[in-house]
């Protein structure tokens, strides 16, 4: 039994790619919703919404609970400030909100300068010369 009257779910994720750019790519449960969204958004065309975003989506086409899935594009697993400020300003677009990002963006540069100098550390205490291990998932 459904208690939650919603009229639409808003799911947001990032989605790691090699291109470098800060799309926002979309997916939606309904021709309706997608239509609303493909002109603000990449609309996701090939592969999987994964992780609890997919679930999300997933729960909601299963039970025909109106959803979208906004993936911030982002070039690694890291938090990634300026993604999330591409999402929000789709957000802001689709829903007619005013959530404001200025903030979120004169942080993005100090993140990403405290992300770099974390790597930088992690560099310089692996041991050099030492082959890393696989272990394959079979066999």
């Amino acid at each position: 039994m459904q208690t939650i009257k919603a009229k639409s779910i808003v799911s947001i994720a990032g989605i790691a790619t090699t291109t470098g750019e800060r799309r926002v790519f979309g997916g939606a449960t309904s021709p309706e919703l997608l239509e609303k969204i493909k002109d603000k958004t990449e609309i996701f065309q090939v592969g999987t919404i994964s992780g609890i975003s997919g679930s999300i989506m997933t729960e909601c086409y299963l039970r025909g609970i109106p959803a979208v899935s906004l993936l911030g594009e982002t070039p690694g697993p890291n938090p990634d400030p300026r993604a999330a400020v591409e999402v929000i300003k789709v957000l802001n677009d689709i829903f007619g909100l005013k959530i404001e990002t200025d903030k979120l963006l004169s942080q993005a540069e100090q993140i990403e300068l405290e992300l770099s100098k974390l790597a930088e550390q992690v560099k310089t205490t692996e041991a050099p010369g030492i082959p890393k291990k696989e272990f394959p998932m079979y066999g």
